[in-house]
């Protein structure tokens, strides 16, 4: 194996590896580590499992793939469909149904560190499993994979676990509601500007144009939506390992 290689598996894994040793040190007993451990598992074998379901199914397979979208009369909707339709929805829903399942588990209702912990473990096993195709591209991919695909796919599932946490705790539906749809509409418009970037501001940038407003708006939502959840998931962890020192200084801010 040359260095080069294995320079790549310690930027896609090693990040990974990090994270989880963190998350071990801030919760030491709980959650139970073999379903943390079962929950990245689950994540990282199948986090491609949804896309391949919908890519086999016709319909979307023939409004996508084999093109059956006018893509010069609608521009914009292709990639967002294929952000929402392909990546977001099915991916987010596939990591909600691992945590809704394990959510029912008495013992998981303990604290809200362990359903944000639950949740960065399955955006863990799903970056690990989605970064491990940059092996093949060198070490500059898979530090880009590992570093800041790695934060924002465990961001979503912080965000994700933390929420269900609060729904199961309080019995809240619309905690239930922010639980999915906070990570797929992040998720999706993040993939969004990414794909509406490739798809149709590259051809103007390559000929040495701007784009059209339209597109450049596009195309700022992934670096909003990016930049949004770096800072609700560091919240959500501020909120979850260390509640009573956020609560404190929420209220010393209106101290006299």
């Amino acid at each position: 194996m040359s260095a080069e290689m294995l320079l790549t598996m310690l930027a896609v894994f090693g990040p990974a590896a990090v994270l989880v040793w963190w998350f071990r040190r801030q919760t030491t007993s709980s959650p139970p580590w073999i379903v943390a451990l079962a929950v990245l598992g689950a994540t990282f074998c199948y986090f491609h499992w949804p896309t391949l379901v919908l890519y086999f199914w016709q319909p979307w397979s023939t409004l996508l793939w084999n093109r059956g979208i006018n893509r010069d009369a609608f521009p914009l909707l292709y990639p967002f469909i294929e952000a929402f339709g392909m990546a977001a929805i099915p991916e987010e829903a596939f990591k909600f149904v691992i945590l809704l399942m394990v959510s029912w588990m008495p013992v998981m209702l303990a604290s809200p560190k362990v359903g944000a912990v639950l949740g960065a473990f399955t955006g863990i096993g799903h970056a690990v499993g989605e970064n491990a195709q940059d092996l093949a591209a060198g070490v500059g991919p898979a530090l880009l994979s590992g570093g800041l695909k790695l934060l924002v796919t465990t961001s979503w599932g912080l965000i994700m676990g933390y929420w269900l946490w609060k729904a199961r705790a309080q019995g809240s539906r619309s905690c239930l509601a922010v639980a999915i749809l906070a990570p797929v509409l992040l998720h999706g418009f993040s993939n969004f500007g990414l794909f509406v970037g490739q798809d149709v501001g590259m051809p103007y940038l390559d000929r040495e144009e701007l784009p059209p407003w339209p597109v450049l708006i596009c195309m700022l939502a992934m670096p909003v939506t990016l930049l949004t959840t770096l800072v609700w998931g560091a919240l959500t962890v501020r909120r979850a390992f260390w509640p009573n020192n956020a609560m404190h200084r929420s209220r010393g801010s209106g101290v006299s």
